[in-house]
């Protein structure tokens, strides 16, 4: 992926974030969650197994304290590159699945189909 694939990619994310946020503070204001953003390129042979890896590690990561949601997106289906918004009530609870997480057998499934990790970090509506 090159730099302008990056970049659009980007700010992609932070439309879609900045529409969420502003659909979340309408719905409720003050709302004070923490959105965890992952973009991530996934090796070629993997693609078409991506539903059942998301699946596998959604059953485990939704059971996880302080979990809210997940939403995975695609730009089409083409494409190899996946970015993951999970929401969290505290930045600790992030932290703590992170963690947990990166233990597990799906976690190393995830990883196994991982090329790249293109960003990923957390964000706080303000």
């Amino acid at each position: 992926m090159n730099l302008q694939s990056c970049i659009s990619v980007f700010l992609n994310i932070m439309l879609i974030l900045t529409l969420n946020a502003c659909q979340a503070n309408i719905s409720s204001p003050g709302n004070d969650y923490i959105t965890e953003v992952a973009v991530i390129k996934i090796k070629p042979e993997f693609v078409s197994r991506m539903p059942d890896i998301v699946a596998e590690a959604k059953s485990i990561i939704g059971t996880y304290e302080g979990f809210i949601s997940w939403e995975n997106m695609r730009a089409d289906d083409t494409s190899r590159v996946f970015v993951d918004i999970l929401r969290w009530k505290t930045k600790d609870h992030a932290d703590q699945a992170f963690e947990k997480f990166h233990s597990t057998e799906s976690c190393s499934r995830l990883m196994n189909a991982l090329e790249k990790d293109v960003y990923f970090g957390h964000v706080r509506h303000y």
